[in-house]
């Protein structure tokens, strides 16, 4: 990891920008509320249907 952490340091601003904002892009994609919704009635339909 601290490899990383120096790589990242010796990045210029715009590589810095575009990893920020293909990291919230990701995070968007799998954290958006339909997922969790659906995520959370498979748990509760599991549970109920054992």
């Amino acid at each position: 990891m601290a490899i990383e952490l120096i790589d990242f340091n010796g990045m210029s601003k715009e590589s810095i920008e575009t990893v920020a904002k293909n990291a919230r892009a990701k995070v968007e994609q799998q954290h958006n509320v339909e997922s969790m919704v659906s995520g959370m009635e498979e748990l509760y339909l599991s549970v109920i249907n054992n």
